[in-house]
């Protein structure tokens, strides 16, 4: 008799397991259809509040300007701008900015420091060896940067992780072949227009969470095709990193993506 019951609650308890599972996958089929664009594309908008222009002026003993890129550190408030000068009127370089606003409204930009890049040899970079172009801060304390290189001196492009407070290089990441020049001139990217973008999209909680970089060239790759009329349209790539806490960051995807024609006053466009 005693057996018995055991043998019901259990019974019960598998039906009322089951039951349980029924509307949870009943509740799941319900659930609307979410399109891809719908996740990926938010309704946002952007309005502009205002703008501060920075004057001539030096800092450190280095000369403030050619500032390409942009990138916020929310947690300090801050932002980090990469200088692209190529080294000529000061060693390779980001500074840190700090915005203040007045009722919104940009007031002013205090410059807060500036740091040097050194290469994997802990030395600054030489005259033309960087073209700094893109630059985004990661969730475990670095920046990435993209340089463009020169295909006329045989600087090939690449993007490396840095140290965010001593601006010391951690890695490089590994650029397909296709993307550099060759000296017949048959393949790679054409000069000035190579990464001249550069994101992040941190994924995880932690900071030594795998997240992603994206990064494009400007223009199309020589063996892409070279547009010499308005009316072709520009063949740029894309590319998809996964960043990860060990071992090697991973190219996982490549994209095509087809620039808008500029209109017939156009000399030249490019994806910045």
């Amino acid at each position: 008799m005693l057996c018995q019951r055991k043998l019901n609650k259990k019974r019960l308890a598998r039906i009322f397991i089951s039951f349980i599972l029924a509307i949870a996958l009943t509740a799941c089929n319900i659930t609307p259809a979410v399109s891809a664009q719908d996740r990926l594309f938010l309704d946002l908008s952007l309005e502009f509040l205002g703008e501060y222009q920075l004057p001539k002026t030096t800092f450190k003993n280095t000369v403030v300007g050619g500032l390409s890129a942009i990138t916020y550190d929310r947690q300090e408030n801050l932002f980090y701008a990469v200088s692209d000068d190529r080294s000529r009127f000061s060693p390779a370089r980001f500074y840190t900015l700090n915005l203040v606003l007045d009722r919104d409204k940009p007031k002013n930009i205090e410059i807060k420091n500036v740091t040097f890049l050194t290469d994997e040899k802990k030395e600054k970079y030489a005259t033309g060896a960087i073209d700094s172009e893109g630059i985004a801060l990661s969730p475990r304390g670095t920046v990435f940067i993209s340089s463009e290189g020169d295909k006329q001196k045989g600087v090939n492009p690449f993007i490396g992780e840095f140290e965010l407070k001593t601006g010391q290089l951690k890695q490089y990441l590994r650029i397909p072949q296709r993307y550099l020049p060759d000296s017949q001139q048959e393949k790679g990217i054409q000069n000035n227009k190579g990464f001249e973008s550069l994101t992040l999209s941190p994924n995880g909680l932690s900071p030594q969470d795998p997240f992603r970089l994206f990064t494009a060239t400007e223009s199309s790759l020589i063996q892409d095709g070279v547009t010499t009329t308005p009316e072709e349209e520009t063949k740029i790539r894309m590319m998809h990193y996964v960043i990860n806490p060990f071992g090697d960051p991973v190219l996982v995807s490549e994209q095509l993506y087809l620039l808008d024609r500029g209109n017939s006053e156009t000399i030249s466009s490019g994806l910045s």
